[in-house]
């Protein structure tokens, strides 16, 4: 898959990327844009052009529960999306058609996971229905659905108190 990037986006990108793929964040708060350019196409030499390459296909709805707070405000209905791992972490991006056979890189997103928030557990549902038939349960139960998850998981915990006991801190 031939891929291009437009210097404007790859300034973006190389501007609020993530640490590992890019270096520190100050840093490049401090870069003017034909640095942040540099700074984009060393990652993307190094290996982030390969991975890109080799994503696979990430549904609209999966990417937009994926994402999160202003990430989503940027998905296109007709645009592609598609997911991967680069450096430990996964990624979502987002391509629209540039000529004959190629793409355009038009969004770049590092996918927050349990790394990145220990206190956190993520699921994955099977499909977006399953997802949204547990938000609508939550709903009808006055529940926001994160909030009834985390009561569902507590409550499961505290049962079996007795055959794995909490660890003391």
């Amino acid at each position: 898959m031939n891929i291009v990037v437009q210097e404007d986006t790859k300034i973006r990108i190389a501007k609020s990327g993530p640490v590992r793929t890019f270096g520190d964040y100050d840093k490049r708060k401090q870069m003017d844009d034909p640095q942040l350019t540099e700074l984009f196409d060393h990652a993307w030499a190094t290996g982030l052009d390969e991975a890109v390459s080799r994503s696979l296909p990430c549904d609209l709805e999966v990417a937009r529960i994926r994402l999160k707070g202003r990430q989503q405000e940027f998905l296109r209905v007709d645009e592609e999306q598609r997911q991967f791992r680069h450096q430990e972490m996964e990624f979502i991006v987002q391509l629209r058609p540039a000529g004959e056979s190629g793409k355009e890189l038009t969004q770049l997103w590092k996918v927050q996971s349990g790394d990145d928030y220990p206190k956190t557990i993520f699921v994955t549902f099977q499909t977006v229905e399953e997802r949204q038939r547990f938000r609508d349960i939550a709903m009808e139960l006055g529940w926001h659905d994160e909030q009834l998850a985390l009561s569902l998981l507590r409550d499961f915990m505290a049962k079996l108190d007795k055959i794995v006991p909490p660890r003391e801190s």
